[in-house]
């Protein structure tokens, strides 16, 4: 591993799944997120090119499926058009759920970063994600990521090994297009002690998103089957069961 991919692995490890919202506890309120959290929350997890990435690996998962599903398959041929109405359908669903869940999730990972970090060193994370290079780093990783790896079976839950392997190849990826002054500030980065922190910060960060891989999302799964139901119905004239 080179020093350059070392230190871009640990810069680029920054919340990149959404948490679902599952409620807290009976009578115990959450407490309100810490304002700087927030602000850094909003910084590496900017709402547009993150949702613009769960969509597009949820997307392609799905046609996937779709395509190897022989039932689907035969459906297809006697209904052309219906596998891919299916997967437009799906997907406008759970875009709709990522971006209602965001609020909260935002919530979440700024109560992570406050739980982590001063605010003195949340205002250097600040600093350094808030400038160009840092700008570039988050955007990049998020129009890199590829989660279609450990999202293909929903069935077998996500592990922090997962995580990890799939932001070391966005690390990867992204560092083969980073400029010379992309490349000088993420070295001048490095050298802070607030960096050090961020890579001791990295295995707790890929167990968070490991557990929020794996949250139920009851909305979700609703959206989704009424989606597919509706299209269903419109391709093949009949109604889903029990309704």
């Amino acid at each position: 591993m080179t020093l350059l991919f070392a230190l871009l692995l640990a810069a680029a490890q920054t919340a990149a799944f959404p948490a679902q919202p599952a409620p807290p506890p009976a009578n115990v309120s959450e407490a309100p997120a810490r304002a700087d959290g927030m602000v850094l929350a909003g910084i590496v997890n900017p709402e547009g090119p993150m949702i613009d990435m769960l969509v597009r690996n949820f997307e392609s998962v799905l046609r996937s499926g779709v395509k190897e599903n022989e039932d689907y398959q035969a459906l297809e041929l006697e209904h052309p058009g219906l596998s891919e109405a299916l997967v437009q359908a799906m997907t406008k669903a759970m875009k709709a759920d990522a971006i209602a869940d965001f609020p909260r999730q935002r919530q979440r990972y700024a109560r992570f970063f406050a739980s982590q970090f001063t605010p003195d060193e949340v205002s250097q994370l600040i600093h350094f994600y808030s400038s160009a290079a840092g700008q570039r780093l988050v955007m990049a990783k998020y129009a890199k990521l590829d989660a279609a790896p450990f999202a293909s079976n929903p069935e077998v839950p996500v592990s922090a090994d997962q995580i990890r392997a799939a932001n070391r190849n966005a690390a990867n990826s992204i560092s083969t297009d980073m400029s010379e002054a992309d490349r000088a500030a993420l070295i001048a980065f490095a050298k802070t002690p607030v960096f050090a922190k961020l890579t001791k910060a990295r295995m707790a960060m890929e167990q968070l998103e490991a557990e929020i891989a794996n949250e139920p999302d009851p909305e979700l799964d609703a959206a989704l089957e009424a989606a597919t139901n509706e299209v269903l119905a419109k391709f093949t004239g009949e109604s889903p069961q029990g309704e």
